[in-house]
């Protein structure tokens, strides 16, 4: 039993889950991570969205909202050294070009998405792939033209088609030109040689985001110089070659760093045996495995009251209507008495009152915060 016991258990494998666990790593504590798969972060860009959570009124994550900015910090260091190096701030607004010709408020987001059009009178060009039918490179531009010069945005957006030289389907995926790019150096190569002569008449480019999933910053700097100028993607709609690119390497850097990582098993229950001691029990193949730990952390991103129908003799509070759950200042559930109960802790989309738009930045907030009062 020695081998499955861990001072800290994290169920869910998303951004929630995979900070939670590294902020307890961070401070020493055994952790272990459990999951069924990557979270639904990684279909989008992996941005942060901080608008609206630094003011207003007291919740039950604090007043308001505290810890907000050491959280991102923690965040950015660990996505640096997982090889994803994140721009902007809290305290400044930056914006995003969609698939949609629409511009995403962002704090925060991986360097290789951020360019702020807001910064001067320039031109982009936006660049569509020959075959790569998912995405209109004209409609795009003249979208983010028009909505740009709504918002007071002087930059303006043109578009451009090229050709890959190593493409021979009469159809490509983003998916298809990112494993060409990880599994074949010249391709990159190839790539510049067709974007640089488009890039004289633009201050960057914007590509779908396709260029690879393995993609390292030195390579992305590398492959800027080639071209001549700052190249830029965009995440285009689910699934998300930019998503699930920050999802691998913060998923690396986690098991790098000596975390247990536990992937595609469901958690069929959680019950308390004694104070500080929490089985888990998993589905896996020919045999149900438990876990045992002494602190808890749920972070599946929706629904826990399957998980939690075997918690000692406690109920737990809900938020009324709603299937949240709801927790004291520390994280921790509270039963229906409202008292929380030790060392359980829950963190993500299950709280209360979570804006879409603050999904990815209350991910980062409640999973530092858990895993560091867990450790």
């Amino acid at each position: 039993m020695a081998e499955d016991r861990y001072d800290v258990l994290v169920v869910g494998g998303g951004l929630t889950g995979i900070v939670a666990a590294a902020a307890a790593r961070q401070r020493g504590a055994h952790v272990a991570l459990v999951t069924t798969g990557p979270g639904t972060f990684v279909l989008g860009s992996g941005a942060l969205n901080s608008e609206g959570m630094t003011a207003g009124s007291d919740s039950e994550l604090g007043p308001p909202q505290q810890g907000l900015g050491e959280a991102f910090a923690f965040f950015a260091d660990f996505a640096l050294a997982a090889g994803c190096r994140y721009g902007g701030n809290l305290s400044t607004r930056a914006y995003l070009p969609t698939a949609l010709g629409t511009f995403q408020p962002v704090s925060m987001a991986p360097c290789g998405l951020l360019q702020d059009p807001k910064s001067s009178p320039a031109t982009a060009l936006v660049v569509g792939i020959d075959g790569l039918q998912e995405v209109n490179a004209r409609f795009i531009a003249d979208g983010l033209t028009s909505y740009g010069g709504r918002m007071g945005i002087s930059t303006t957006y043109g578009a451009a088609t090229i050709r890959l030289p190593w493409r021979h389907e009469a159809r490509l995926t983003r998916w298809e030109i990112a494993n060409s790019l990880d599994r074949d150096e010249r391709c990159w190569q190839q790539l510049a040689d067709v974007l640089r002569p488009i890039a004289s008449r633009a201050a960057w480019l914007i590509l779908p985001g396709m260029l690879g999933l393995n993609t390292s910053p030195y390579q992305m700097a590398q492959f800027e110089q080639r071209v001549g100028c700052p190249v830029r993607e965009f995440a285009t709609l689910p699934p998300s070659v930019v998503g699930w690119r920050l999802f691998r390497a913060l998923d690396g850097r986690l098991r790098s760093r000596g975390a247990t990582v536990l992937s595609g098993f469901s958690v069929v229950r959680v019950s308390i045996k004694a104070p500080n001691n929490f089985a888990v029990s998993l589905d896996t193949p020919g045999r149900m495995k438990s876990m045992w730990a002494d602190a808890l952390i749920l972070a599946t991103g929706g629904p826990i009251e399957n998980l939690l129908s075997t918690v000692g003799s406690a109920r737990f509070q809900t938020g009324g209507a709603s299937t949240s759950v709801v927790v004291d200042a520390d994280l921790r559930l509270l039963d229906d008495d409202g008292r929380p109960i030790e060392n359980l802790f829950i963190a993500g989309r299950a709280l209360q009152n979570i804006r879409p738009e603050n999904g990815n930045a209350m991910a980062i907030l409640t999973g530092y915060r858990s895993g560091k009062r867990a450790a």
